[in-house]
């Protein structure tokens, strides 16, 4: 290849690399007509819930469908630890303890 090509390539190439930076930053500014910022909280204001009579908004209620309002979180009681539980919470704790020091008296026994 003579050098006049090679310089033509490199050119051509510079020039291509250049331009899909631009063509992407535009294609990234383009926000969309609708997104999930511009929805917001779910509520029952101008929900098609409203447009429910009386008799199918209680319907609707007993009939424990979920999606149709948000549900409050609830978070279950930890259960209760037993009198076995916690002793062996603790035989487990004394264990480790003696492991430990049994480890760290080990090495003047070697001699």
């Amino acid at each position: 290849m003579s050098r006049g090509r090679v310089a033509a390539v490199v050119v051509a190439g510079t020039l291509a690399l250049a331009v899909v930076p631009v063509r992407i930053a535009r294609t990234a500014d383009d926000a969309p007509a609708f997104s999930a910022d511009e929805l917001g909280e779910p509520t029952e204001e101008g929900s098609i819930l409203q447009l429910l009579e009386p008799e199918e908004r209680e319907a609707l209620a007993r009939s424990q469908m979920t999606g149709m309002r948000p549900e409050p979180e609830q978070k279950p009681e930890p259960p209760k630890d037993s009198l076995g539980d916690k002793i062996g919470k603790v035989g487990l704790s004394v264990a480790t303890v003696a492991v430990s020091i049994g480890a760290v008296v080990a090495p003047f026994f070697l001699f």
